[in-house]
């Protein structure tokens, strides 16, 4: 019978063994540290194909159309024409004065800035439980803490993508990422990609719809996400007496076509709280976009 040290040695030594056969093997980070334990049954190539396509639709609104547009450019002026028709808090419904952007400054994160650090903190902002109401379905939100790696992962897809930190969540009926990323070795051009995997009575594996999204930083505790056919601004929002914490996504459906962006249908917004038995309300509300 082996003695606790010697059983001990020995234990060293296999990981010793496993260092040297299989460098890297043990210490090297990969995508599956995104993947939390209790949600293990989602293949790490889920988050692989939401990168891809999430970079895609990145590169496509940045292009020039033949008009010269750039859908990029119409998706800002919207999100500043939404901003300044709900500036202020009015009705119950959360203003989005706090959301200031330029223009170039919206497409520069789109394209690549180096203040990624930063948006990781905004990520974390938002994490832990969370509850509300979307449309009249109540949700459940959970934000895992934000990893962050210490050497950048590499994604091959349509364009090499080189994962530098990303965020898992639970969004009621699905689950996602938020992802920041950049080009190659250049950390000083990170832009924010996200995914969302809508899925069937709460099945990770039955998925129903997949959006790819895109991602702005405006500041601190604030983000805007663009999908193919919506808008929202997330926000943490300011404590006010005895509200407890609180998180806000408003947003718009929207079509793009011939270099021009217009709404859809009604706005909304959606207020999350800490407790499981405050959820305020859904709102809609009309508001009219039109941009070049």
């Amino acid at each position: 019978m082996l003695s606790r040290s010697s059983m001990r040695d020995k234990r060293y030594m296999v990981v010793l063994v496993a260092l040297i056969v299989f460098p890297g093997t043990i210490l090297s980070e990969s995508l599956r540290v995104l993947i939390p334990v209790e949600y293990s049954a989602i293949s790490e190539s889920r988050l692989q194909e939401g990168i891809e396509m999430a970079d895609k639709f990145r590169r496509e609104i940045l292009r020039r159309g033949s008009s010269g547009h750039r859908q990029a450019d119409s998706m800002a002026r919207a999100c500043q024409q939404f901003r300044d028709a709900l500036r202020a808090d009015r009705a119950g419904r959360v203003g989005l004065g706090r959301f200031r952007f330029s223009e170039k400054e919206f497409r520069r994160a789109l394209e690549g800035a180096p203040r990624w650090k930063q948006w990781s903190r905004n990520f974390d902002s938002f994490q832990g439980h969370w509850y509300g109401k979307w449309d009249q379905m109540e949700v459940d939100h959970h934000w895992y803490p934000t990893h962050a790696f210490e050497s950048p992962l590499t994604v091959a897809g349509f364009h090499e993508v080189r994962v530098l930190a990303g965020q898992f969540a639970w969004v009621g009926d699905g689950y996602g990422w938020n992802i920041i990323g950049s080009e190659g070795t250049k950390r000083d051009r990170a832009f924010i990609l996200g995914t969302v995997y809508h899925v069937r009575n709460g099945d990770p594996l039955d998925v129903t719809l997949h959006r790819p999204h895109v991602g702005v930083s405006v500041g601190k505790q604030r983000l805007i996400w663009m999908t193919r056919a919506e808008i929202f601004f997330q926000e943490r929002l300011p404590t006010k007496g005895d509200e407890g914490d609180r998180y806000a996504i408003t947003g718009f459906r929207y079509r793009y076509s011939n270099g021009r962006l217009v709404n859809q249908g009604n706005a909304f917004q959606a207020v999350y709280t800490r407790q499981n038995d405050d959820r305020p309300e859904w709102k809609q509300f009309w508001v009219g976009i039109s941009a070049n």
